[in-house]
């Protein structure tokens, strides 16, 4: 799991009566681009209530980041399906074989 001191102020959560189904963070930088990161689905939340988070956290997301100046979102992710979901809301440009490493300081 992610520190809670290590996400960013800006997230999104979505909640459908009381149960959390998706979450979703915006790192901000010093150019103008973004970076979405920690992208969270409730497996516990029924599949209908999952179908759809993650289109709709992007959409949250990017709208928070262009209020915030940012020209473009970047996600590191190697997890087929949610390429794939990604793709059908405008992310393009994959690399394959990504791997997101962290050093803890």
């Amino acid at each position: 799991p992610v520190p809670l001191a290590s996400l960013p102020k800006t997230g999104v959560i979505a909640v459908n009566d009381g149960v959390d189904i998706g979450a979703l963070w915006l790192y901000k930088t010093d150019s103008d681009m973004g970076l979405a990161e920690w992208f969270i689905v409730n497996k516990n939340a029924k599949k209908t209530l999952r179908k759809g988070v993650i289109e709709a956290l992007v959409y949250e997301i990017s709208r928070l980041a262009k209020e915030s100046g940012y020209l473009t979102i970047t996600c590191c992710v190697n997890h087929v399906s949610l390429i794939e979901q990604l793709e059908s809301t405008g992310f393009g440009f994959k690399t394959s074989g990504m791997t997101t490493m962290t050093r803890i300081l």
